[in-house]
């Protein structure tokens, strides 16, 4: 899947600069052998599951300005989608364009809609039965709802500024809106099954 991801990364020809923030031996040899080779690995203190996004984005920035090198856009692309393509990055590239035309600041999430109302969720009891989690809301119809989106787990965009100065909770994020039929997020091993399904892989 990173080299997948890398593929629509280089072929955007957006970045003057990529990183593979990591500190797997097997993930470094895959950016290598796309002719990425990392300055530096990730340490093993934010390799852990509690270590949040911003924390690496801090450090991948820090070390390289330390280094003098210095961005005007930092991104955090994941490689949990598979079926990203460098049409979804340029055109994420442009609504950053004209968002730092009206605000100094800015920064975009990738989202894809629910596919039904997360009011309509439901949990099971300990005696088994379903329970609405949010009853209030069963009464109402789809289109009288307020349309939701969930963070993709795709990319993350932010001017500079707001890493460097530490930030990035200052304002709310724009939203890229990615087309959920083209979206998978390898999580577990059903979602590479379905993955298959969609490229008619058996």
């Amino acid at each position: 899947m990173v080299e997948w991801v890398l593929r629509a990364v280089k072929s955007s020809k957006l970045f003057d600069l990529i990183h593979v923030s990591t500190n797997s031996k097997e993930v470094l040899d895959i950016a290598i052998s796309n002719n990425i080779k990392p300055d530096f690995m990730r340490p093993e203190k934010l390799c852990d599951e509690n270590t949040g996004l911003v924390d690496v984005i801090d450090f991948v920035s820090n070390e390289y300005k330390s280094k003098n090198k210095l961005f005007d856009e930092i991104w955090c692309i994941l490689p949990c989608n598979p079926m990203l393509s460098k049409s979804d990055l340029i055109e994420a590239g442009k609504e950053l364009k004209d968002l730092k035309e009206k605000e100094k600041s800015a920064k975009i999430l990738s989202v894809i809609p629910f596919r039904t109302p997360p009011q309509w969720a439901y949990i099971i009891s300990s005696k088994k039965k379903l329970l609405p989690l949010y009853p209030e809301f069963h009464k109402y119809r789809s289109q009288d709802l307020n349309k939701s989106f969930i963070d993709s787990g795709t990319f993350a965009i932010y001017t500079s500024d707001l890493i460097y100065e530490r930030k990035s909770d200052s304002i709310e994020f724009a939203p890229f809106i990615m087309d959920p039929n083209r979206f998978v997020d390898i999580d577990y091993p059903e979602d590479l099954e379905l993955l298959k399904t969609l490229n008619g892989i058996s």
